[in-house]
């Protein structure tokens, strides 16, 4: 039998590679380091509706920055208020 090598997902390029004035797509890891937020925490809020509208492609979620980026004023910078 062959020495073959275990797949492995090909590495995908940060979310801050983008160019300017573009508005990428985050994987749902890429919205918990941009906010430092746990990503059981995230899930958590998610589970109970209260997090970001993601959308899934394939078995991912998915969001655009600038709607995670506005969820997260709306929940906790604005709290505050």
């Amino acid at each position: 039998m062959p020495n073959r090598k275990p797949k492995t997902a090909p590495p995908r390029a940060p979310a801050t590679a983008s160019a300017p004035g573009d508005d990428p797509w985050l994987y749902f890891e890429d919205v918990c380091a941009l906010h430092e937020i746990e990503v059981r925490t995230l899930r958590h809020l998610r589970a109970h509706g209260e997090g970001p509208p993601f959308i899934r492609v394939g078995r991912r979620l998915r969001i655009r920055r600038s709607q995670a980026q506005k969820w997260f004023t709306d929940k906790y910078e604005r709290a505050g208020q």
